[in-house]
């Protein structure tokens, strides 16, 4: 009897123990799986994490592409491994080797991409600055340009009015007739058969603005039939011509210049007698005389 007590006890030991042990398996497993679940959260959060620092490194980088920088090729590769790192880190398992590896590549990405978009941001500050100074450089230029142009004008208006003024004025354009009796003098008349001379005077007008000039004007006198007496040559003018009866040279040298000039004529019916004088193709002055 006392011996089979003894084995109870013994029995009821074993079972204590592994009781015990079971408990203490138990606890164990519960904190093994407690700790795993808690670092499953971390190694998600990281991930979660590195996975949003690599999503603003790209967006990031693609504004900066759209911005035309001249360092886009570079920003594209850039962009580029980052969105690699993204897919293969959202494709990978979990694991804290592999959590560590993708979030020092990320970190290494992260810091060349800060430092492309900061020298994108110089090179923009620079480009800011230069096209301050070229829209500057505009508009100096442009008021220049005004200036000139301005100028410009004046001196064209200035050179028209000095043209006008240095143009010389021909005044008091007079025609006589004469008789020429057999001892040369000359005796006025208005009959047109004892006409022999026209007489032909003019003055040009003091002009201190002119330069002096050597200059021809050309003297056309036209009978009543609308002949051209005297020389009667044809000078030409662009698309015009001019026929006239003598030519009138000039030497002017600022002060007031009398011209006269004879012309000798035959056979003179009565009527008008105009005379015209033209500077090239311009006519200037003009008279005329009636005889009986």
């Amino acid at each position: 009897m006392a011996e089979q007590y003894r084995s109870n006890i013994g029995f009821k030991i074993v079972i204590a123990f592994l009781v015990v042990l079971l408990l203490g398996s138990l606890a164990y497993t519960y904190n093994v799986i407690k700790d795993s679940n808690e670092i499953e959260k971390v190694l998600i959060s990281e991930k979660d994490a590195v996975l949003k620092d690599l999503a603003i490194s790209k967006d990031s980088l693609d504004g900066a592409i759209a911005s035309n920088s001249i360092l886009s090729i570079e920003l594209i590769n850039e962009r580029d491994r980052v969105e690699k790192l993204i897919k293969d880190f959202q494709n990978s398992d979990i694991d804290a080797i592999s959590a560590m590896k993708y979030k020092n590549d990320a970190i290494n990405l992260k810091n060349k991409v800060s430092s492309l978009l900061k020298e994108v941001k110089e090179l923009k500050d620079q480009n800011r600055i230069l096209t301050q100074e070229r829209d500057n450089a505009v508009v100096i230029l442009d008021e220049a340009k005004k200036s000139f142009d301005n100028l410009q004008d004046k001196n064209y208006k200035m050179a028209e009015t000095l043209e006008k003024a240095s143009k010389l004025t021909v005044l008091n354009l007079l025609v006589e007739s004469f008789a020429k009796k057999n001892s040369g003098k000359l005796v006025a008349t208005d009959k047109a058969r004892k006409t022999d001379i026209f007489k032909i005077s003019y003055t040009i007008a003091e002009n201190l603005v002119s330069k002096p000039i050597t200059k021809n004007y050309f003297v056309q006198v036209v009978d009543n039939n609308n002949n051209v007496l005297g020389d009667m040559k044809i000078e030409n003018f662009g698309d015009k011509s001019l026929t006239y009866s003598f030519v009138s040279a000039i030497n002017f040298e600022n002060q007031t210049l009398q011209m006269t000039k004879e012309l000798k004529v035959e056979n003179l019916t009565s009527g008008t007698y105009l005379v015209n004088i033209y500077d090239k193709g311009e006519l200037l002055v003009k008279t005329s005389i009636s005889l009986r």
